[in-house]
């Protein structure tokens, strides 16, 4: 074999090997591409249900579900800390979309005279974490 094959082939393993020895691991969603955030929130009492209109960015096919978070107890001043969560489909017949917002109708309650909320905004994809919006207070 001659010197030019030799360094050929050491050349061709080498380069063989290097290329081999990347980095591996799944693919990952693209975070801007994919995410889902809560713009605004605002939510009042209409008769026995609660209305709640919630202001979503980012991308809007990617909603999974909404979770409503509710706290009874405890004070205005006290980190936030939900006593009931119920899951809400996009989907469910009291959830209406005018465009990049949502409002939900939700009934069946029993809520007392002042209580703080929190939304979140569950992605598609679970790599992502959910939008949470800040909580608020209704009152009476």
């Amino acid at each position: 074999m001659t010197t030019n094959r030799k360094v050929a082939l050491w050349f061709l393993l080498l380069t063989t090997f290097v290329w081999g020895c990347g980095k591996k691991e799944w693919p990952k969603p693209q975070a801007q591409d994919e995410q889902v955030f809560v713009d605004t929130i605002e939510a009042r009492r209409d008769g026995p249900c609660l209305w709640i209109a919630v202001k979503v960015g980012g991308n809007l096919a990617n909603v999974e579900f909404f979770r409503l978070e509710v706290e009874t107890g405890g004070c205005p001043t006290c980190p936030f800390a939900p006593s009931m969560v119920r899951q809400i489909s996009p989907y469910e017949p009291g959830v209406r979309r005018q465009e990049n917002s949502y409002v939900l109708r939700v009934c069946g309650l029993d809520l007392p005279e002042t209580f703080r909320l929190r939304v979140g905004v569950d992605n598609t994809f679970a790599t992502l974490p959910p939008a949470l919006s800040p909580v608020i207070t209704v009152e009476p």
